[in-house]
């Protein structure tokens, strides 16, 4: 994704986007495991998807709209520890990149039973 900046253009690769909720996820407690693939997250960019090998230029009013599909451990209060990831995910991405995000949607795809490391 490309954004003007004063002296040019900031170029950050989707890679980095992807890295940065690895990050926030690994480190919220409740959360085990990312179930998707590390190039799915970035869902789209003004309206659709772009490579890191676009010429296209992100928009100042548009927003990053991010997907992430996770496993929890069973027995975590789904709505309070999405919450709390969303709310993470669009700090840790706005403070790091410069972009807007305007929605994180989060897929809660598994549960993990804690002693047995089981997927339900």
């Amino acid at each position: 994704m490309k954004k003007p900046s004063l002296y040019g253009t900031l170029s950050i690769s989707e890679t980095v986007f992807d890295f940065i909720l690895d990050v926030v996820v690994s480190e919220t407690e409740g959360v085990e495991q990312i179930q998707s693939n590390v190039k799915r997250t970035l869902k789209r960019i003004v309206g659709k998807r772009k490579s890191m090998y676009s010429d296209e230029t992100f928009e100042e009013d548009e927003g990053l709209s991010l997907s992430v599909e996770i496993g929890i451990k069973f027995g975590e209060c789904i709505p309070v520890l999405c919450y709390t990831l969303q709310e993470k995910i669009k700090q840790q991405v706005e403070m790091m990149t410069g972009f807007q995000v305007n929605e994180i949607n989060i897929v809660v795809s598994t549960l993990i039973m804690e002693e047995e490391k089981e997927v339900i």
